[in-house]
């Protein structure tokens, strides 16, 4: 007798059980609805019908990879964020939910002061281009440039400006540090503002990330030197001559690393504000000229 839909999930979902993925039935949905080119109430209204072999073994293919511990994403492709669904591969890191706190106060920032009709917005390390393509949609008469060193993340970015129809935006693919004649008369606008979600997870952190991370996503997006500050030691004082404002995501615990950094710089900390996220952390910095 043929295994019905309803069958073939709980058996996926018993599989991630035994893999001790957090969200089994959740993650056995996604990909079912993946395989089987369904919606979720398409899930639940077939779950009496019996299920075609070829889709199926796909499913526990996908089942399986996420067993061994590859998230989600990258075996779909694919992750929600914000109201967009964005695509993803190995090569860039998974958008993660406290990234939406840094398009937000960026987007603050910009209507407080009202320069959503001319801003210049310059975005360091862009990665899937979620940022850069938020705030590019959200602003559609800006003008967004990103910088990314990384042939992946150009690609991918590329895309997915393409797919939402993000127009003004401009990507490059190189070093922003050997960079400096292409980005020095866009800091010279006004206004104009820089956006960065570098890395920041310190070194000797790395090893101690649970395994879908370390194993899985770009090491080159998650190490953030010594104690998670070394690009921001390097930004922060090539910008600061620019007089603009500037606003990073941070890293957990980083707060005061920030401080003795505006201190030793000279930096009032008048001029900064660190917005927490839900759980009451220190995760976006901004500082104003």
């Amino acid at each position: 007798m043929k295994r019905t839909y309803f069958d073939i999930f709980i058996q996926g979902v018993v599989s991630l059980q035994a893999a001790a993925i957090e969200t089994p039935s959740v993650e056995a949905q996604w990909l079912f609805c993946a395989c089987f080119e369904c919606s979720k109430a398409q899930f639940l209204a077939r779950f009496k019908d019996p299920a075609p072999y070829k889709e199926t073994q796909l499913y526990f293919r996908l089942i399986q990879k996420r067993c061994t511990g590859k998230p989600l994403a990258y075996i779909l492709k694919q992750v929600e964020f914000r109201k967009h669904t964005y695509h993803v591969t190995s090569g860039v890191l998974i958008p993660r939910p406290e990234t939406e706190l840094l398009v937000d106060t960026a987007l603050a920032l910009i209507r407080k002061n009202k320069w959503e009709e001319n801003v210049t917005i310059i975005e360091f390390g862009y990665g899937s281009g979620i940022v850069g393509i938020e705030l590019a949609l959200e602003l559609p008469n800006s003008s967004v440039y990103g910088w990314d060193k990384g042939k992946t993340p150009y690609r991918i970015a590329t895309e997915n400006a393409k797919m939402l129809k993000a127009e003004n935006i401009q990507w490059t693919c190189a070093n922003f540090f050997h960079q400096k004649l292409a980005w020095d008369s866009l800091l010279l606008r006004h206004p104009a503002v820089f956006v960065a979600n570098p890395p920041y997870i310190p070194n000797k952190d790395i090893s101690a990330l649970d395994p879908t991370v370390k194993n899985f996503e770009p090491q080159l997006a998650l190490k953030g030197g010594k104690n998670g500050m070394s690009l921001y030691n390097r930004l922060i004082p090539l910008l600061l001559p620019y007089k603009i404002p500037m606003v990073f995501e941070l890293g957990i615990y980083q707060e005061p690393h920030f401080r003795t950094l505006f201190k030793a710089l000279g930096i009032s900390s008048k001029r900064v504000s660190f917005i927490s996220d839900w759980n009451h952390i220190p995760r976006v910095l901004t500082l104003l000229p």
